[in-house]
């Protein structure tokens, strides 16, 4: 008897002891396998962790410069085109307009700066008028700008033109009745304005106006021979040489050294009104700036 429960003894042993060893070459297979999953006692595969959600991307400038139009049939001369400067011009089919454009945290958003002259627009589109009251537009899933509903229809535009219109090139405008003024703005921020008596140079910078709370009662007149636009123009400069300007010959309208209330007037052409001495908070009438001056690209 005694000698039978020795045995059956030693048996116990050497069980646990395989058991054991079964168990530990399961945690070392575990362990090996580990970055592919683990398989449990059951024979059942360990979840994965989920992945983290992407997150999304931000809005850039690049998604939305350019001009961007209704889808045809509808009238194409109706359009909002979006500079790299901050500035957008549009028009209904009929009637110009412009304001700024900036991307927050909410999204792409629009804002006029100054008055805006209407007339009937047959089969026009109010794309102009839905940037001023919506203030906001975003992409869709198809890529196409959605400036919401205006005024009881949505409005979509696609994008026709990836590049928006650029100050860079040479342009031409008024210096007296008998003499042009020739400026050229290049991509370095260089700037060089000519007469035939008088040669300016400098730098320039164009960005968005800022007119928050200003009190400006002649934006509200349309007999205004000044109306503040969009679009701020600097130009510092850096030299100013003045020939013999007898005659009827003057020296270069811009380029001295100073900011300009600034708008593009289509693709081809801007106007510029400068603002030195103007007291920007209480304006006197006699003070304000002439009609703007209209440069027009040729080259």
């Amino acid at each position: 008897m005694k000698h039978g429960m020795g045995v059956r003894a030693i048996g116990a042993r050497i069980a646990v002891g395989a058991r054991a060893g079964a168990l530990s070459a399961a945690a070392l297979l575990c362990a090996a396998v580990l970055l592919v999953g683990c398989t449990s006692a059951a024979g059942e595969e360990a979840p994965a962790s989920p992945p983290p959600e992407a997150a999304e991307a931000p809005l850039t400038e690049a998604q939305f410069i350019g001009r961007w139009q209704a889808p045809e049939p509808s009238n194409r001369e109706a359009f909002v085109e979006l500079t790299e400067y901050g500035i957008w011009f549009a028009s209904d089919g009929c009637n110009p307009a412009e304001g700024s454009w900036w991307i927050d945290e909410g999204g792409l958003r629009f804002d006029s700066l100054s008055v805006r002259f209407t007339i009937g627009c047959h089969e026009g589109i109010p794309i102009p008028d839905a940037l001023l009251v919506n203030g906001a537009a975003e992409l869709d899933a198809n890529g196409e700008l959605d400036l919401g509903v205006f005024p009881d229809e949505r409005i979509v535009l696609e994008r026709t033109r990836e590049q928006g219109t650029s100050l860079v090139g040479t342009w031409v405008g008024p210096a007296s009745e008998a003499s042009l003024t020739e400026v050229v703005f290049d991509a370095g921020g260089g700037v060089v304005a000519r007469t035939p008596c008088g040669l300016n140079r400098g730098t320039w910078k164009l960005g968005r106006a800022d007119l928050a709370g200003v009190d400006r009662p002649f934006r509200r007149s349309i007999d205004a021979s000044f109306v503040p636009s969009a679009g701020l123009l600097r130009i510092d400069a850096e030299s100013i040489e003045v020939g013999d300007c007898g005659g009827d010959l003057a020296k270069p309208s811009i380029g001295e050294g100073s900011e300009y209330s600034f708008r593009f007037a289509g693709s081809e052409t801007f106007l510029v009104s400068a603002l030195a001495g103007l007291d920007s908070a209480h304006p006197d009438p006699d003070d304000l700036p002439g009609p703007s001056l209209a440069f027009h690209r040729i080259g």
